[in-house]
């Protein structure tokens, strides 16, 4: 190895023990996925942070929750950690009520933030175009009003390039979400009873606004 690409290394190493280490675990296996990997690529992201984003093995809190603490603990094993463990998942409907809440004491229990969205990830893309506390059915009723904003055409699940799509619509979506949140059904309700709403507003703006101190 030359002198010259040791010394890349080096910097590169460095560079990364420098930024803050970010653990994503999402539910879904596509658009979550798909959408952070975008928005890890952003300078004012990337410059300051290491994000490394997992699929769930399974699509349930519990699994999303329980695959985070794998992870971490498989990094801790190795002698290190990450600094902020996120998980990513979906109310989707009320049946799913008692185990989210049991994931979201499991992960308390594990210092993991988890971020949901009632009734599923596309109430965030939608934040983007609009500020709407409007109840939805299902996912598909989310997409269904979602198309009527959605640049280029209908709105797909297996669309990579998700983020950027979005992208330069970023803080609209943080302003729309919270004012949902906070203004609209009220920091005191349970996400799991605000249909519809999203909590991703929180991890977006931490990334995007690294002098904001971790929420969750």
């Amino acid at each position: 190895m030359s002198r010259d690409r040791r010394n890349d290394l080096w910097r590169e190493s460095r560079n990364l023990r420098q930024k803050r280490t970010v653990l994503i675990v999402t539910e879904g296996h596509r658009t979550e996925p798909y959408y952070f990997d975008g928005l890890k690529r952003e300078v004012v992201v990337n410059s300051r942070f290491a994000v490394k984003i997992k699929p769930g093995k399974h699509s349930s809190p519990d699994a999303v929750v329980g695959e985070a603490i794998r992870l971490q603990s498989e990094e801790e094993a190795r002698g290190s950690a990450y600094d902020e463990v996120w998980c990513v998942c979906d109310v989707e409907n009320p049946n799913r009520a008692a185990a989210i809440r049991a994931a979201l004491a499991e992960a308390g229990r594990n210092e993991i933030s988890m971020v949901l969205s009632n009734p599923s990830f596309e109430v965030w893309l939608l934040a983007h175009f609009t500020w709407t506390s409007r109840s939805f059915l299902n996912a598909q009723a989310v997409i269904g009003e979602l198309n009527k904003h959605w640049p280029g055409g209908g709105y797909r699940k297996s669309d990579s390039g998700v983020y950027d799509k979005v992208a330069d619509r970023t803080n609209v979506g943080i302003e729309n979400a919270r004012a949902v949140r906070e203004k609209d059904h009220g920091t005191d309700k349970a996400v799991i009873d605000c249909n519809s709403c999203t909590e991703v507003y929180r991890l977006v703006e931490q990334l995007t606004a690294p002098d904001v101190k971790p929420s969750g």
